[in-house]
Formats: structure tokens, C-alpha cells, sequence
């Protein structure tokens, strides 16, 4: 089936109201609509198919050196049409870090299904590429594994680039990227307490002080504590192994090459869990251990960070982005939520949200569950907010209402 291509991207990777009230402000919206949005999920399971996509989007541009073997590659995606009419939306997700059969189970009970059922569209998931089965070259990463080489366009441009290329009727397009949270230690604490019968974590700063009293007593003496003699645990060898396809190493090299977002100790004056000898210079060094330079391209010394800040960075916002992030995520400095970013109103065009007690994909919009009743009271308010929004003819259904006008400013 050939869909004449209309593109409405949506990227739910944040949502609204940073403040404290915001909760109480999100059920008094709840109320005044209809109480009882959630459906009974019911979805028959998604088919698994594949298209050409273009190895390079962008030929002409020198960064990504001669051009590849093959102009295309297939890339896989799964769709779930149960509730799909003629003329519904199409709601596409973007499998991100891991492949589209990792993400199955929201076609299946989670945001993805709730708002095809909701409004009788039809839910899609990408598969990103370098990941699962959607490999560009497949010859030459059979033969010779993902080398820095084959994996130049493991890059954010190539792969934005892919989406619109899927083809669709209405798309609203969901990105599975990190989220922010405005978080302390206390609030783990209680967190954690839920899943040990209302017991607070008390003490968990502790964790430092064994450190200190067990651990850095076994280091060398004379050696720094952030060298690889005290604290180290790599193996070069196992990092230097083409042949993970795993979506590791994919995640590594774009990591590497543009993303950064290393896991290190807070800088001073901030609480942190990690220790502050785990900083960047330790991090790194997977790169150069998995990455030599290659014939065509090498992975820099640093991350390019401004192959990925150039959309935005914390300052990101655009007419018909809902930005929904989770208060507890450990993700925090990454997203718009983060402590480093601003606060913003939450708006029509712009719906900005923080789920106070929603995490990384555990607690997060995009999950659910069949039993939707046996969902935590703060994600099934979120899945009401996103649905409600569209059957009152706001959020998505607003933006479609003014479609030809703001699609011709795009052009």
C-alpha cells in the first residue's frame, strides 16, 4: 500500500509545567474532559516488513568520504493497522538505541497503540540504522564488521534524514531519546522504597564512604585514583572487536563521534554517585580502544558535540514538539529538563511536561500495560493528558486543523 507522503513530525521527548503545582494543574485538566479516555487494549500482533532506504542522504557532503557500494539498504519496521481507518493518522516511532522488535511492546500496549486506538490511525516503528537487522553495506559489515569505516553514517543527520523517507499519510514521528529530571537523593530514596515494602533507602550517600574505606585501599600505592591501575576494569581487546551487533557498539561509535553523554562524577559543589575520578579522560578511552582510524573517516578526539547541539541543544523548541521527560531519570543533564536548561510555559504549539515521578523507560509515557488498571497512577495521568488532548481537538488534531498553512511555511 503506497501512501501519498504528508509529514507531521511529533517527538515526544519532553512535556510541560516544571513547577511543583503542575500535577494538581494536569488532573483538574483531566477532570474537565472526558473521565474515562483510557481504552481496553486489544491489538493483534505487528507485522515485520522492510524498505530501501539511501545508504547517504547527503552525497555531496565530504564528511562522509567516497561513496558507499550499495546506494541502498533495507531497513526494517513493524506496523500494527488493527484500529486503522481510511484517513487516520499514521504514528511512527523511532526504535532509537536498539532495534524495532525491542520497542514491539509499544505497538502493542503503549503510547503508540493507545493513541492509534484513540483516534483510529495506525502505529509504526523504524528501525534506526546500525541497529537490529537495518545494516547499510551488509556485505561489507559481514566481511569485515562494523570498522570505523562502515559505520560513518551511524550519524543523527543520516538518520533524521531516514524518516521522512518511510513515506506516510499524517505522520507523527516519536523519538526514544533521553529525558531529564530535576532530582536529589531523597527522591531515590523514596523511589526505591516503593519496591522494598515502604522501607526508605536511608543513607544511600554511604555508598561513597565504602568506597573510600574498602576500595581505594586496595590501589597501588603511588598511583592516581583515576588511573586504570586503581579503578581500571577495560579490556581492550573485547572493545576492539568489530563483530557486536549487538546495538552496542552502534551506540558506542555514535557516542564517540557526536553524542558524547559519558557517565562521570558531578563536578564539585553538586552530590554525585558516581566518583568524581570517573571523568572523561577514563571514558574515552573505549573510543580509541574500538575505533582506529580508518581509510576514509576517523573517530575524532573528542565528540563533535556540535554535529548534535546544532538542533537546539537545551535551548530546543519548535512549534509541534511535545517534549515529555520523567522527573526521576538519571538522563537529567541531557534533555530540556535538565537543572542546566530553562524553564518554559507549557503551550498549545509547544506542550513541555515532566512526569514527577516517571523515570527512564520504566516510568515513562511511552510504556503501558494491558491491565491498565495495575499501571502507576502518574503514568496512566500522562496517557490520559497525551489522548485527551487529542480527542479534544488539541495538541495533534490542532495542529492538522491548520495543516496546508504551516506545511507551506516549511517549504
Amino acid at each position: 500500500m503506497r501512501i501519498t507522503p504528508t509529514f507531521v513530525p511529533l517527538s515526544l521527548v519532553g512535556l510541560v509545567l516544571g513547577r511543583d503545582w503542575s500535577q494538581l494543574l494536569l488532573q483538574r485538566k483531566l477532570r474537565s474532559v472526558d473521565p474515562n479516555p483510557l481504552l481496553v487494549r486489544q491489538a493483534a500482533a505487528p507485522s515485520s516488513n522492510t524498505f530501501n532506504q539511501i545508504t547517504n542522504h547527503f552525497p555531496n557532503d565530504e564528511f562522509y568520504g567516497p561513496p558507499p557500494i550499495n546506494q541502498t539498504f533495507l531497513q526494517h519496521y513493524l506496523v500494527n493497522d488493527t484500529f486503522y481507518q481510511p484517513g487516520g493518522p499514521i504514528f511512527l516511532l523511532d526504535s532509537g538505541e536498539t532495534s524495532a522488535q525491542s520497542r514491539k511492546a509499544f505497538l502493542l500496549t503503549g503510547i503508540v497503540l493507545e493513541l492509534a486506538q484513540a483516534t483510529r490511525g495506525m502505529g509504526m516503528i523504524l528501525e534506526h540504522r546500525y541497529y537490529g537487522t537495518s545494516f547499510p553495506e551488509p556485505g561489507l559489515i559481514s566481511s569485515e564488521g562494523l570498522s570505523t569505516d562502515n559505520l560513518r553514517w551511524n550519524t543523527a543527520d543520516q538518520a533524521i534524514a531516514d524518516n521522512p523517507n518511510t513515506g506516510s499519510d499524517d505522520f507523527f514521528l516519536f523519538c526514544d531519546a533521553v529525558t531529564s529530571t530535576n532530582s536529589t537523593f531523597s527522591d531515590v530514596d523514596y523511589q526505591l522504597s516503593k519496591y522494598t515494602g515502604g522501607a526508605i533507602w536511608n543513607n544511600l550517600g554511604n555508598y561513597a564512604n565504602y568506597i573510600k574505606a574498602n576500595i581505594i585501599p586496595l590501589c597501588p600505592a603511588g598511583v592516581d585514583l583515576d588511573s586504570n591501575e586503581c579503578f581500571g576494569t577495560h579490556n581492550a581487546t573485547a572493545w576492539a572487536n568489530p563483530f557486536d551487533f549487538s546495538g552496542n557498539r552502534a551506540y558506542l561509535y555514535q557516542s564517540c563521534s557526536e553524542f558524547g553523554l559519558w557517565s562521570q562524577g558531578a563536578p564539585a559543589g553538586r552530590r554525585t554517585l558516581l566518583s568524581r575520578s570517573i571523568q572523561t579522560e577514563y571514558t574515552e578511552q573505549t573510543c580509541r580502544w574500538s575505533f582506529p582510524d580508518g581509510r576514509f573517516t576517523k573517530v575524532p578526539a573528542s565528540p563533535m558535540l556540535e554535529r548534535w547541539n546544532k538542533f537546539g541543544a537545551l535551548e530546543l523548541q519548535v512549534d509541534r514538539l511535545a517534549q515529555v521527560d520523567g522527573g526521576i531519570d538519571p538522563w537529567q543533564y541531557a534533555c530540556v529538563h535538565s537543572p542546566d536548561g530553562f524553564k518554559r510555559s507549557n503551550t498549545l504549539l509547544r506542550p513541555y511536561y515532566e512526569i514527577k515521578q516517571g523515570g527512564h523507560h520504566c516510568f515513562r509515557d511511552e510504556n503501558g500495560l494491558l491491565n491498565i488498571s495495575a499501571e502507576p497512577d502518574f503514568i496512566q495521568a500522562i496517557h490520559k493528558y497525551e489522548i485527551q488532548f487529542l480527542n479534544a481537538r488539541q495538541f495533534v488534531k490542532s495542529w492538522l486543523a491548520d495543516f496546508p498553512e504551516w506545511l507551506a511555511g516549511l517549504s
